[in-house]
C-alpha cells in the first residue's frame, strides 16, 4: 500500500512550520496502471482518473489556494532505488502551511480529492521552504 493520505501528525508537523512563510510542495506521483474495481474510476487508467481530479480542483470556486509553478513528467531515477519510478512530478506554491491545510480540507475539495485516491498507487508530498 502506498502513501496517498496525510496522517495527523504530517498535518500537525506542517501546521507547526512558521505561518508567514510561503510553502512549495514537492508531489512525486506513481499512477495506477487500473483503478481498482471498488474505487470512483474502477476502469480507468490512474492517470485519466488524476486528470479528472485536476480539472475538479481547476474548477473549484473560490479557486484553489494552491499555484502550480512546474509539472513535469518523471523519465528515469538517477540517484535512488533502481526499480523506483515517478510518473508526475509537480511543485505547487501555497502562500503558508495554514493556506494549503485550508485548501486540502474544504468539503468541496475532499469530494474531487477521490479522484486523486483513486488515480494514485503511491505519492510523496514534501514541502520546502519558498522565496
Amino acid at each position: 500500500m502506498g502513501h496517498i493520505e496525510p496522517t495527523d501528525e504530517q498535518l500537525a508537523a506542517l501546521a507547526g512550520l512558521p505561518a508567514d512563510e510561503p510553502l512549495v510542495m514537492l508531489n512525486l506521483l506513481r499512477f495506477r496502471t487500473e483503478c481498482a474495481g471498488d474505487s470512483v474510476g474502477a476502469g480507468m487508467t490512474g492517470e485519466d482518473a488524476y486528470r479528472r481530479y485536476g480539472d475538479g480542483v481547476g474548477a473549484l470556486e473560490p479557486p484553489f489556494a494552491g499555484e502550480a509553478q512546474q509539472i513535469a513528467s518523471g523519465k528515469t531515477t538517477v540517484i535512488g532505488p533502481h526499480d523506483e519510478r515517478w510518473d508526475l512530478m509537480l511543485l505547487v506554491r501555497y502562500a503558508s502551511p495554514q493556506a494549503f491545510i485550508d485548501a486540502v480540507t474544504r468539503p468541496d475539495y475532499r469530494e474531487i480529492a477521490v479522484w486523486r485516491t483513486a488515480a494514485l498507487d503511491d505519492s510523496r508530498l514534501i514541502a520546502f521552504g519558498a522565496s
